[in-house]
Formats: structure tokens, C-alpha cells, sequence
């Protein structure tokens, strides 16, 4: 009875990550292609870092959630092979810090866009400081991620091919300063800094449009780009309230 109950959530769950991967790829792919071949949005700066993150969430949906997709299939993780393994973590954990530094820039960098964007006039500034911290928040997580799970030796490697992802990796089990640092640095503070600079953009745009009296500063031109953030940002708040909720606890 609790296997029967045990293949059939698995099966439940397989259906419904199915669904919405086909619908997340096929609407990534819209959006990217648009904004792509629209001039319009290829220029804007503030495209950029959503046109990074919507590439960022096809690769994990297509290849992460794929792996996924096939351990709930089958019910074990396949094929049984260490390297594969180490693969599966390298990509799931690399793909999901990319988007929460990209979120996180985002939030940041709107506060320039709507109120100083004037600041991106001389070509040097815009080098360092809207491509270079894209660049960063791409490359690092690798980066980390390749030190952390592929090449930090633990003494042993307790992998479980019952489980997703074979389990934890064992930077998490063995180095105490490495896991606080992951938690904190590439999911909690992000998320923090993601809220606390949509509230102040917020802040920021009402106290403009009030003391302005609405000649000068323009709620329609910037509408978009807070409606943007808005979105982007009660969605990655809802997706990672359980995992903030656990480690609270």
C-alpha cells in the first residue's frame, strides 16, 4: 500500500512538472524570440537582465527539471553513476543561484534606470556597472559551484540514488563556514535585497510623483519597468518561502 501510495505521487508529480515545463519552454521561447527581434527591447538596458534570466530559467527548465523529470518516472536516479551525480548538482545549484543574483541585480539596478539613467550616458559606466555585474552574477555561481561540489573532497561521498539530486552534496555536511555561506549568500540575503529594493523603488517613485505634482516625473514611462520588477519579485519571494521557512526551523 505505501509503495502503491508512493508511485502514484510520484506519478502525480511528474504530470504536473511536465505540464508546466512544456508551458514554461514554449512561453520562454516566445518571449525570448520577441525580444530578440525587436530592436526596441535589444537596446533597452533594462531588458538586458531579464533576457539573461529568462535564459537562465529555459536552461534549467529544459535540462534540470528534465533530470528531475525522469527521477520521478522512474524512481531512482538514472544512470547510477557518480559523475552524474556531481553533474546534476553542478547544474541545479549553479542555474538557481544565476537566477537569484540576476533577480537580485535587478532590483538594484532599477533604482538607477528610473531615477539616474543619465549616469549610463558615458560608455565606460555602462561596461562596469549594467554588463560587468550581468557577467558576474553568471559566471560566479559556476565558479563557486565547481570548487564547492566538484572538487571539494569529503572524506565520504554518501551519494543516494533513491533520492533527487543523489542527495546533498557534501560541502553541506562537511564544511559548516561553506553551507552558511551558500544559504546565506546565495539565497537569503538575496531575497532580502530583492524586497527591500522593490519597497524603496516604490518608496522612491511615490514620493517623486508627489513632490513633482506629476510634471516633471512621468508614472507612465517607469510603469512598466516597476510592473516588471513587481512580477519578478513576488515570484521569487513565493518559490522560496518554504525553503526559508525550513531553514528557520
Amino acid at each position: 500500500m505505501k509503495l502503491a501510495k508512493t508511485l502514484e505521487s510520484r506519478l502525480l508529480k511528474f504530470w504536473i512538472l511536465l505540464l508546466f515545463q512544456i508551458s514554461s519552454i514554449l512561453c520562454s521561447i516566445f518571449v525570448l524570440h520577441h525580444m530578440f527581434t525587436a530592436k526596441k527591447f535589444r537596446r533597452t538596458l533594462s531588458s538586458h537582465v531579464i533576457i539573461a534570466m529568462l535564459i537562465v530559467s529555459l536552461l534549467s527548465v529544459t535540462v534540470d527539471l528534465s533530470l528531475t523529470l525522469i527521477y520521478l518516472r522512474l524512481g531512482i536516479v538514472h544512470p547510477k553513476l557518480n559523475l552524474f551525480c556531481f553533474f546534476w548538482m553542478y547544474i541545479d545549484f549553479s542555474f538557481y543561484t544565476c537566477g537569484m543574483l540576476l533577480t537580485a541585480w535587478a532590483s538594484f539596478e532599477r533604482h538607477i534606470l528610473v531615477f539616474s539613467v543619465r549616469y549610463f550616458r558615458l560608455s565606460y559606466r555602462m561596461i562596469f556597472v549594467h554588463y560587468v555585474p550581468i557577467l558576474i552574477c553568471l559566471i560566479y555561481p559556476f565558479i563557486f559551484y565547481n570548487y564547492s561540489i566538484l572538487f571539494y573532497s569529503c572524506e565520504n561521498d554518501l551519494l543516494d540514488f533513491q533520492r533527487t539530486l543523489c542527495g546533498v552534496p557534501c560541502f553541506k555536511r562537511e564544511s559548516y563556514v561553506l553551507n552558511w555561506y551558500d544559504t546565506l549568500m546565495h539565497s537569503v540575503v538575496p531575497s532580502i535585497l530583492i524586497v527591500a529594493c522593490y519597497m524603496a523603488l516604490l518608496i522612491r517613485v511615490i514620493r517623486q510623483k508627489h513632490r513633482l505634482q506629476q510634471q516633471l516625473f512621468s508614472w507612465g514611462k517607469q510603469r512598466q519597468i516597476i510592473i516588471q520588477l513587481l512580477t519578478v519579485t513576488c515570484l521569487c519571494i513565493t518559490m522560496n518561502v518554504p525553503l526559508f521557512t525550513i531553514i528557520l526551523i
